[in-house]
């Protein structure tokens, strides 16, 4: 029958997803933004979290965007569902949706998922035993939300615990890197500290040369500007960043918002 045949076309495209081309991986998930069956959103979103290479992740989050404007193919469930995954991993261009006023934004923004554990409320000692815990291929939403909060408190004693998890995360979930990344540059870290974990010039510098994922790469000289900035100028810090970053003029602003601060 037509349904049989569209329903195997479907898990056809599902199975592509995971080929070993990427290219073939991009087109699967371009047509799967084309036809938005409900079965798709988890595969999109786990393409977004997976995949190494650039093009195939910005393919599915296109087609995941797809579920979320044509209100007229996606239930206000598959919508919200979509919206979500795509909050929890691009949340700038969640926002931008947002702005363009599409179908049923007070929905989305209204039916937001509840966290089962609010991590934001806990000490930075019950936060690292749920670090040092946590299985992050099972659960990388834990994981990210782990870190965030250990960066928000900026607490120097989860220094080497996140060390430890970034270590653990060369492979596998980037949204997960990324927010560990993130949360090492928000500590409010001593010089002595960074080098005696030799942070910025073995830890990062090795992400930032060598992760496969931009994001990822992204997040490290976003974290080695914060320190620079928090430290007033650490030395591996800038030669990192002078060395690496494509910006040629990065490492002269920065020096100079420094001067300025402490003129100020």
């Amino acid at each position: 029958t037509a349904t049989a045949n569209h329903n195997q076309a479907i898990q056809a495209l599902l199975n592509t997803l995971g080929d070993n081309d990427s290219f073939v991986r991009l087109q699967a998930a371009q047509a799967l933004g084309k036809l938005i069956p409900p079965v798709g959103i988890d595969a999109l979103y786990q393409a977004i979290r997976q995949d190494k290479f650039s093009n195939v992740r910005k393919a599915a989050k296109e087609a995941l965007k797809k579920y979320i404007i044509d209100s007229n193919r996606s239930t206000s469930e598959d919508r919200l569902n979509a919206f979500n995954y795509l909050k929890l991993v691009y949340p700038k261009d969640a926002e931008k949706l947002l702005e363009e006023k599409i179908t049923d934004s007070k929905f989305l923004t209204d039916h937001n998922p509840v966290q089962s554990v609010n991590f934001e409320n806990m000490s930075v000692s019950e936060l690292i035993d749920k670090l040092n815990t946590n299985k992050t291929n099972k659960d990388p939403d834990e994981c990210v939300a782990i870190a965030k909060a250990l960066g928000k408190h900026g607490d120097s004693d989860s220094l080497n615990p996140i060390i430890q998890k970034l270590k653990n995360l060369e492979e596998g979930d980037w949204v997960a890197r990324v927010s560990v990344i993130e949360a090492l540059g928000n500590l409010n870290i001593s010089n002595q500290q960074l080098e005696q974990t030799q942070l910025v010039q073995t830890i990062l510098v090795d992400r930032w040369r060598n992760d496969a994922i931009s994001d990822v790469r992204d997040a490290v000289k976003q974290a080695l500007i914060t320190i620079y900035e928090k430290t007033g100028g650490y030395k591996p810090a800038a030669q990192a960043l002078e060395r690496y970053s494509d910006d040629p003029f990065l490492l002269e602003r920065l020096k100079a918002m420094i001067s300025s601060a402490n003129t100020n």
